[in-house]
């Protein structure tokens, strides 16, 4: 079961839910900013040095699996994937 396409600020308290109701294994996928139409142009966007920090948050909280939404590019899933657990899969 995954969070995802969720404000990163929301994506603990509903995955501190979700934990509590299931025992199988857990993502997040959050995005950040807000689209700008008609060209997906996204502003406000997480660091991702900041993300990072909230994936730590989720990873001790038992997710397994780490992605990024919407707003996010690929420094973001970098920085994930050099920094997170091995054992930990990003997307």
């Amino acid at each position: 079961m995954a969070v995802m396409h969720t404000p990163v600020e929301a994506t603990l308290p509903a995955l501190e839910a979700m934990k509590r109701a299931w025992d199988g294994p857990l993502g997040a996928y959050a995005h950040s900013g807000a689209m700008e139409r008609p060209n997906w142009r996204f502003d406000a966007i997480i660091s991702p040095e900041a993300y990072l920090r909230h994936a730590q948050q989720w990873v001790a909280l038992g997710v397994q699996l780490v992605g990024a939404c919407c707003g996010m590019g690929p420094e973001h899933i970098r920085l994930l994937k050099e920094r997170l657990p091995q054992q930990v899969r990003m997307h």
